[in-house]
């Protein structure tokens, strides 16, 4: 009995100390994102096993092409491979909530109170007799908080050297806007392990 005890006791330690020995946090850059959209989109992935991890994305628009201004969406995900070595190359499934601030369609109209004595001396001063102030009423769109929630479906490859490459492609909805209810997700990533 002390001799089956003591077995199950360096196996256990083996297995627990063996799960230990993976990378466990990684970083990502979606080039999908950066290239078509003019966006800066980066995902951090910390795993807390083998199969299983916990991830939080954030996208800022580099241009005002793009409706949606700002994301933060964390995540949770989960590996289908039990072989160490098949992670490699994995399927996985990610659950996500995200935090959005995007352009809402609709815009603040502003009025602007116009000083003719003003714009008549700056038109003077001006070469070309342009006038420079701004008045009357101008227009500005105005941002909207959402939040969403979905689903992804994805596959992910990862050298020896712990350099990753990532394809997923997902599906959520907008729970609290009313002009955009679909909220799609596409990654073409790339990273590092650490």
């Amino acid at each position: 009995m002390k001799r089956i005890t003591l077995i199950l006791v360096i196996l256990v330690s083996f297995t627990s100390v063996q799960a230990q020995e993976f990378d466990q946090n990684e970083l990502r850059l979606n080039l999908l994102d950066m290239l078509s959209r003019g966006t800066l989109n980066a995902s951090y992935e910390r795993f807390l096993t083998p199969q299983t991890s916990l991830g939080v994305t954030t996208m800022v628009a580099l241009n005002d092409d793009y409706t949606e201004k700002f994301e933060f969406a964390p995540s949770f995900r989960m590996y289908f491979n039990d072989d160490l070595l098949e992670l490699r190359k994995s399927v996985f499934v990610e659950v996500f909530t995200a935090f959005v601030v995007a352009d809402s369609g609709y815009y603040d109209y502003n009025y602007v109170e116009c000083d003719y004595l003003a714009q008549s001396v700056q038109a003077s001063a001006d070469p070309q007799g342009l006038s420079i102030a701004p008045c009357g009423y101008y227009s500005e769109p105005s941002p909207e908080a959402a939040f969403a929630l979905g689903m992804m479906l994805g596959k992910k490859w990862v050298n020896q050297s712990n350099f990753s490459f990532e394809l997923g492609l997902g599906f959520g909805r907008y729970l609290t806007q009313t002009y955009n209810e679909a909220y799609p997700r596409i990654n073409l990533s790339i990273g590092k392990r650490f």
